[in-house]
């Protein structure tokens, strides 16, 4: 027996998508673009097939990969003067719709993806108003990227036509779902009596509530979305200025859409419903958004202190050290963060700079301690060591490429002539320039702080 699911979506017989439901909510409140990302068989064009009935829209349903231009806009012929051309229309032209959904974009051709790039982004076709237009909406297989031959011709999507779908939802496949949406989506069911009711009350209730949302949380979800940008930048994952504006209102309205939850919470579903990275082929790994969002969330808390918000706004997490320790602020957690992201040769580095300056009179963990300690064993190290080597081997290529760099440094700089001697003999492979650049830098950053500090 199939248990009932909850959920407006559950209603019109699409199960599992509870999580992701209040972003697909938001997009029909505001009538912003709507991207769907997901395997073949998940039902992302019967879900808008069955939105558009809910809502009771003249729709339009174009495979983009099978797509002709003319199949949008019908036939060109020319006016009895001659001086104009217009178009022969028929029931499945897009001039009457009120909602078009783009099937299979990723396997559209690109001349046809930048005749298209108007109809999402501005309502228009050749240059002409789609008055009647309120919903784009579109679908795709995760793009073939690396070699990946799962989806063999869904290609990355254009990186400007992603970035104007503000809501771009990666949906769950069958074994993303738990048991009883397992089931009822094997045993399968139409839509229930007054669903479309529901769905247009949904919408509704979401769209009066965007005001609201703004007036109570805008000003917090500017400061959220501000410092997201250069965290998402340093995670490889960078937003353009439209799209930080795009974040802000898409968090605002999956707010309104779910209403009950902390404001935290549906800003995190904006943040992983509202970035286009997935459909140009650059998956972002779920921890990295929330770490990225509980970070820049930290930051807009009222009572965060300027010093603190300075700290945790730094996108850099090793100049977030520097900051920690220069407003003397307990840096062990910073420190471990840091170290979590950096190659062995930076963390070396790391700790070369570091661990002079801060075995004595600043405090950390006994966990960031060691960590740090456990890197700058050996670095002091000033006993004659032997290494074996070969000509043809790659560790002379590192010792000669190190001796190299080695024999420019001054005197003075001795802990730095070991760091580069212990790199090679770990068999760690590094650019020696960069590894004296990095550590230059580095050291001069901890000694200003702890120097402001003192």
């Amino acid at each position: 027996m199939v248990k009932r699911m909850r959920g407006v979506l559950a209603r019109l017989g699409i199960f599992g998508y509870e999580r992701v439901e209040p972003a697909i909510i938001a997009a029909l409140a505001t009538e912003r673009p709507l991207l769907l990302i997901g395997p073949h068989g998940t039902a992302k064009s019967l879900l808008l097939e069955r939105l558009a009935a809910a809502l009771g829209l003249e729709h339009r349903h174009y495979n983009a990969s099978l797509l002709n231009f003319d199949d949008l806009v019908g036939y060109p012929f020319p006016t009895e003067d001659r001086k104009e051309l217009r178009y022969i229309q028929t029931p499945g032209t897009i001039w009457g719709a009120q909602s078009v959904f783009l099937d299979e974009i990723s396997r559209c051709r690109p001349e046809l993806q930048n005749k298209l790039f108007p109809i999402v982004h501005e309502r228009r076709v050749q240059g002409l108003a789609l008055p009647h237009l309120r919903y784009r909406w579109a679908a795709m297989n995760p793009p073939s990227i690396d070699g990946d031959e799962a989806y063999r011709g869904s290609e990355p999507l254009d990186e400007a036509l992603a970035d104007r779908f503000t809501f771009v939802v990666e949906v769950p496949s069958l074994q993303d779902l738990d048991d009883d949406a397992q089931r009822a989506v094997i045993a399968g069911r139409g839509a229930e009596p007054e669903s479309g009711d529901r769905v247009r009350a949904a919408v509704l209730d979401a769209r009066a509530g965007i005001e609201n949302a703004r007036k109570a949380y805008g000003a917090r979800l500017v400061e959220w979305v501000r410092t997201l940008a250069p965290l998402l930048t340093t995670a490889g994952a960078p937003i353009s200025p439209r799209r930080a504006a795009m974040l802000f209102e898409a968090a605002l309205a999956v707010h309104a859409a779910m209403p009950d939850a902390q404001v935290e919470d549906s800003a995190l579903l904006a943040l992983r419903c509202a970035l286009p990275h997935a459909a140009h082929g650059i998956p972002l790994k779920s921890a990295v958004l929330l770490a990225a969002h509980a970070q820049a969330w930290a930051v807009t808390e009222p009572d965060t202190g300027d010093s603190e918000a300075a700290i945790l706004r730094e996108p850099d997490p090793v100049r977030r050290v520097a900051l920690a320790l220069r407003h003397k602020r307990d840096a062990s957690v910073f420190l471990l963060d840091a170290y979590a992201g950096l190659a062995d040769w930076e963390r070396q580095t790391l700790a070369a700079a570091l661990f002079p300056l801060a075995r004595e009179g600043v405090e950390l963990s006994a966990v960031a301690f060691e960590s740090l300690a456990n890197d700058y064993a050996g670095l002091e190290d000033t006993r004659e060591r032997r290494m074996p080597l070969h000509r043809s081997g790659p560790q002379f290529n590192r010792w000669k490429r190190a001796a190299t760099a080695i024999a420019r440094l001054p005197p003075s700089e001795g802990a730095l002539r070991n760091l580069l001697y212990v790199l090679v003999e770990r068999q760690i492979e590094v650019d020696a320039p960069e590894v004296v650049s990095r550590y230059r830098e580095w050291h001069a950053l901890f000694a200003e702080a702890l120097a402001h500090a003192a």
